[in-house]
């Protein structure tokens, strides 16, 4: 069910890729030795670096963690930050980590150095997802105060204040291409924005639980959200309509991401379990097992190849093999 459809964009040609054998993925890094929670992963585009975010009750581990992954190596601990670290992302390049915080601030380091960079703009309330276009133009906030920031990052203009949301915004993503932002609430509702205009264009109804993940497909056309009552939807943007449900998981999905060929999701949940999803048919294509606890982050690597988890107190890293 949508509301406000009015939304033309054109989107570029996906390109097919041969498949992963998913059913061949091995352990090969297991990140422990702290106590926080993980509750963001970023990977860099050259398969070099992993950057995790934490939080930890005391808020003693309120980190930012820069591993080296071929051999699992801690690089750096950042601290800085006062409250538990949602999310991260790197910069097309490669040297930038930003980090978002319920501490009401985003930070920049140097990832090489572990340096924090000037700080250039505050959210205010506590951030719970931040996204970053990939000519790093703009970045988009979203947190506990129910609105959606647009800003410049170089200076920390805010350019949009997008409110529309009834409660927090849990989640968001960008598709700097098609212009696109879409966010996810404990409202239980999708909404698609327009990133240059940061004007609302469709509100998507159809969870009946928090939506806690958030991805756009790399050809810009679907939506996949996860959320609290146990599913993954895919929507098409074009009309907001609903494609497809994945039914799975026993427990709330924590976590999803879409792999950069724009074949694979990989969801993770309370029930402990990392699902690997075929996005055309929704097809379960193979489960991981191996955590103890609930998944609060997945990240896949831009050859698919490479799956990483967070839990608590813990990271995997996964690898199909001859990689």
């Amino acid at each position: 069910m949508i509301a406000q459809a009015d939304l033309a964009i054109g989107f570029p040609a996906a390109t097919i890729l041969e498949p992963v054998a998913y059913d061949r993925l091995t352990l090969v890094h297991q990140l422990i030795g702290y106590y926080s929670e993980v509750y963001a992963l970023a990977l860099s585009t050259d398969g070099q670096w992993l950057v995790s975010g934490h939080g930890d009750i005391t808020h003693i581990d309120d980190a930012v963690k820069v591993w080296r992954l071929s051999d699992g190596k801690l690089i750096h601990n950042l601290l800085g930050h006062s409250h538990w670290v949602h999310s991260v992302l790197l910069t097309a390049d490669g040297e930038t980590i930003i980090s978002g915080s319920l501490d009401g601030t985003i930070q920049w380091w140097q990832l090489t150095t572990g340096t924090k960079l000037p700080q250039l703009l505050d959210h205010k309330s506590s951030v719970n997802a931040i996204s970053l276009t990939t000519d790093g133009q703009r970045l988009v906030t979203g947190g506990n105060d129910a609105l959606l920031k647009i800003w410049q990052p170089q200076n920390g203009l805010l350019i949009h204040q997008c409110s529309g949301h009834l409660q927090n915004v849990a989640c968001l993503a960008t598709h700097q291409q098609t212009q696109l932002i879409a966010s996810g609430s404990s409202d239980y509702t999708v909404r698609l924005w327009h990133l240059q205009e940061g004007r609302l264009l469709k509100t998507i109804l159809g969870h009946s639980g928090r939506i806690s993940s958030i991805a756009i497909t790399p050809d810009g056309t679907k939506v996949v959200s996860a959320s609290h009552d146990c599913t993954i939807k895919i929507w098409e943007v074009a009309t907001g309509n609903l494609i497809n449900t994945l039914i799975g998981h026993a427990k709330s999905i924590g976590c999803v991401a879409i792999s950069p060929d724009g074949q694979t999701i990989v969801s993770g949940s309370d029930d402990h379990t990392v699902n690997i999803w075929n996005l055309s048919d929704g097809q379960l294509l193979h489960t991981l097992l191996s955590h103890d606890r609930a998944i609060l982050s997945v990240a896949i690597s831009t050859d698919g190849r490479t799956i990483v988890t967070g839990s608590y107190g813990e990271i995997q890293v996964w690898r199909v093999p001859g990689t």
